[in-house]
């Protein structure tokens, strides 16, 4: 079926040869207008959760005297799951949800008044390109709960996105990863297919190195979604020191850096390597909470009395989390296991990180703990109503 289905309800019928031809037309047209305003074209590859809210921020960036930066294509695929967001974007409707009152606001502004975003499905978008952004999904595949030591990432999708990158862009285009991805994947995944694109394409790879940056998001939706990416704190390096150049000075641009520094690795293994080790420290801690709690249980202990008493030593102890019914979001459940699976995959490592993949395991089965205490305290839920607040 050759439609894609918006949340409301609204049907898109994929574009037709025809309409691939217009819309080139349209995107060379646009680039070529907003260059000669003085504006560098951005492409945010990816109107996902994290993508379609980044480009906006990008879009609404400004300089002192109040004028647009830059000019940005959102980019997504023809499929059923994704095409619906780029008629919702380029008629001034975010294709996301949340409480935070901007998220109904940036979209239009930049769409029908500042005129800074549209989105396209072209794969052609990226030959405008002066700088893109990357934020396509890529999960850890973990194919038995509870053994995530078992857990791999499939590639094969990202590398196809990078692929059609590489395909297109001028050689001095800036490709900046924001995708979550494992620790070396832009040095031994992204560089090489580029390479092999560009090589293809005749240009000269040691005068024309790939230009690759990688900064990881720490984007929160909720109430304060747009201020996560614009008004937060990132870490960010380059393949090489031009790159990693280029990277600065484009989020100083369009973030928040004088309330919000933005912190400068010497190498993209090590900033991969931040995003996945601070989401790694969370779910260890959280493991660690729950594990003691079950102890708590054993022995008919209060342990919320006990941690109340610890956190009044300030300074070390008073961020002691407290047990909870399972792990938020999914970066915790996944990002241990696209490090642990990199140490060997990519490094070749036989030391890998046991207590981080361990600490999954504890959390992906701390659920099944909060049914055992359902059921001690309600031995049949046969025909049971159950209240589930918070999903």
């Amino acid at each position: 079926m050759s439609v894609s289905v918006a949340p409301d309800g609204t049907v898109f019928s994929f574009p037709t040869p025809e309409e691939d031809k217009i819309e080139f037309d349209i995107l060379k047209r646009l680039s070529e207008e907003e260059r000669k305003r003085g504006r560098k074209i951005v492409v945010v590859q990816g109107m996902g959760f994290v993508g379609s809210v980044m480009a906006a921020v990008v879009a609404d960036a400004e300089d002192r005297n109040g004028e647009p930066l830059y000019f940005v294509h959102g980019n997504d695929l023809v499929s059923r799951r994704s095409f619906w967001k780029i008629p919702v974007i380029n008629s001034g409707k975010p294709p996301v949800s949340a409480d935070d009152p901007e998220i109904p606001k940036i979209f239009p502004r930049c769409v029908n008044e500042k005129k800074t975003l549209r989105a396209t499905w072209h794969p052609g978008v990226f030959t405008f390109a002066d700088i893109v952004v990357v934020d396509i999904q890529l999960d850890a595949q973990k194919p038995v709960l509870g053994q995530a030591e078992e857990g791999y990432c499939d590639l094969n999708a990202f590398k196809q996105g990078m692929r059609t990158i590489g395909k297109s862009i001028k050689p001095e285009c800036l490709i900046l990863i924001e995708t979550t991805v494992p620790p070396g994947t832009s040095e031994k995944i992204v560089k090489p297919v580029l390479e092999e694109e560009f090589t293809k394409r005749g240009i000269d790879i040691d005068k024309f190195p790939p230009m690759i940056a990688h900064s990881y998001e720490r984007v929160m939706p909720g109430s304060k979604y747009v201020s996560s990416i614009r008004d937060y704190w990132r870490t960010f390096s380059g393949i090489n020191e031009k790159a990693a150049d280029l990277a600065e000075k484009f989020l100083t641009n369009v973030l928040n850096t004088d309330n919000f520094p933005i912190c400068r690795l010497g190498h993209t293994n090590a900033s991969e390597m931040a995003k996945v080790l601070e989401n790694s420290y969370r779910a260890a801690n959280i493991a660690l909470m729950f594990e003691w709690a079950k102890f708590a249980e054993n022995i008919g202990v209060n342990l919320f009395d006990v941690i109340k008493s610890i956190k009044v030593r300030k300074g070390t102890h008073d961020n002691m989390l407290r047990p909870s019914l399972g792990v938020g979001g999914y970066c915790l459940t996944k990002d241990p296991v696209l490090a642990n699976w990199a140490a060997e995959a990519l490094f070749g490592l036989e030391e890998k990180l046991p207590l981080a993949v361990n600490a999954v395991n504890i959390n992906d089965l701390m659920p099944m703990h909060t049914l055992e205490i359902i059921e001690d305290a309600c031995p049949s839920l046969q025909d049971k109503r159950v209240a589930i607040l918070g999903v």
